[in-house]
């Protein structure tokens, strides 16, 4: 129960707040950078919703306070960065 919570509310947060570069081999250094940083910020706060969401569920699942949920953060956007470069590109669409 409660990693399909966590994953439910990571799905509907990174769905309604997209911070991840389009093409992050492409992309100059510098944006990947600004975005990780918002990413991790972005990822933090959803651990700690989900902290919350669990407590008023009575999920079982609870996050130690902020540096847990940074640590939390960290390791899901770095995962995510690390398989969005190691993954297939989006194929750029042509205007024809």
């Amino acid at each position: 129960m409660e990693v399909v919570l966590a994953g439910t509310v990571f799905l509907i947060v990174n769905q309604l707040i997209h911070t991840y570069p389009s093409a992050i081999r492409t992309a100059p250094p510098g944006a990947p950078l600004v975005l990780a940083a918002i990413g991790v910020l972005q990822d933090t706060l959803v651990w700690l919703l989900v902290s919350w969401i669990g407590s008023q569920l009575d999920a079982g699942l609870h996050v130690d306070g902020f540096l847990a949920a940074l640590l939390g953060g960290l390791v899901v956007r770095a995962s995510v960065l690390v398989l969005m470069a190691l993954g297939p590109q989006p194929v750029p669409e042509t205007d024809s």
